[in-house]
C-alpha cells in the first residue's frame, strides 16, 4: 500500500506579518508541523521550512545550515524510529531559530518527556569549521522518543552575514 503525501500553499493570510519591515532578528515565530516517518515528507518539511523562514527574512546562509540539519535529522528519525509520525518544531526569537524534529506526537493533554542527551552532536558538518549553529543535538526519552534539535543565530559566523533581509 503506498503513501500519499499532500502539500498545499500558505494563504495569503499565512504569509502576513505584523512589522513587515522588522528585522529577522527582531521576527518570533512559532511553527509545529506534523509529517508521516516516509522519505517523500522529507522533501514536503524542506519546502515549509524554506517557506517559514523566508517569512521571517532569513538569509541563505542560515537557512541552508538550517535545512542540511533538518534533512539529517529527518533521515535520522525515518531511520531509527518506527512511529509513523514525526514533527517538525520551528522556533524564533531576536536570538536565532531554533528547529526540533522528534518522533514524540503530543497527546491531547500533552505532559512532555523528560530527555536524555543521547550523543554530544550528529552533524555533517559540526566542530569548529561550524561555529554558527547547526549541529544537532540527539536526545532520548526514557518512554523510548527521539528528538534531534539544532540553533543557528541570526549573523551567520562562518559568511559573516546578518540574517536580515
Amino acid at each position: 500500500m503506498g503513501h500519499s503525501l499532500q502539500q498545499t500553499t500558505l494563504t495569503e493570510a499565512d504569509h502576513r506579518h505584523d512589522h513587515a519591515s522588522a528585522s529577522a532578528a527582531g521576527a518570533t515565530i512559532a511553527l509545529r508541523f506534523e509529517l508521516p516517518t516516509t522519505p517523500d515528507s522529507t522533501i514536503a518539511m524542506e519546502h515549509m521550512l524554506r517557506a517559514a523562514l523566508s517569512t521571517v527574512g532569513a538569509r541563505a546562509p542560515v537557512v541552508h545550515t538550517l535545512i542540511v540539519a533538518a534533512r539529517t535529522a529527518s533521515q535520522f528519525i525515518q531511520l531509527h524510529t518506527p512511529a509513523p509520525f514525526y514533527q517538525l518544531i520551528l522556533d524564533a526569537d531576536a536570538d536565532g531559530v531554533s528547529l526540533t524534529l522528534t518522533d514524540y506526537v503530543p497527546p491531547v493533554f500533552p505532559a512532555q518527556p523528560a530527555w536524555h542527551p543521547a550523543s554530544s552532536h550528529i552533524s555533517p558538518r559540526s566542530g569548529p569549521e561550524n561555529p554558527s549553529g547547526g549541529t544537532l543535538q540527539l536526545h532520548h526519552s526514557t518512554d523510548g522518543y527521539t528528538q534531534l534539535t539544532a540553533h543557528s543565530a541570526w549573523r551567520n559566523a562562518s559568511s559573516g552575514l546578518e540574517a536580515t533581509p
